[in-house]
């Protein structure tokens, strides 16, 4: 579909950016973007991004191939971003435990 807004013209601009010249499938392939707004008292615990509604219906961790992020403000109190080499389990029922 043809980006509506500016952040969704960010996102395929990103995306473009990312995957030219590399072999892909259109028709399953793109770029989302969504907002957070976390207050001071919010707990938001180390997490993966992941189709959470894939989670939810057959227990499966599907992550992107490609992600960005992005931060507009940063409370003094937020935690930065981290990257791990460990990757996710496949399956929602396996521990997230484990040597990073």
């Amino acid at each position: 579909a043809k980006p509506k807004t500016a952040l969704e013209r960010l996102a395929l601009q990103i995306f473009a950016h990312h995957a030219a010249g590399a072999e892909y499938d259109p028709s399953r392939s793109g770029a989302e973007w969504w907002t957070v707004v976390i207050d001071d008292t919010d707990d938001v615990g180390l997490h993966w991004d992941r189709d959470y509604d894939l989670q939810a219906d057959q227990g499966l961790l599907l992550h992107p191939h490609l992600a960005t992020v992005t931060y507009l403000a940063c409370p003094a109190a937020a935690a930065p971003t981290l990257v791990l080499e460990r990757p996710s389990p496949l399956l929602a029922t396996e521990p997230l435990s484990g040597p990073v």
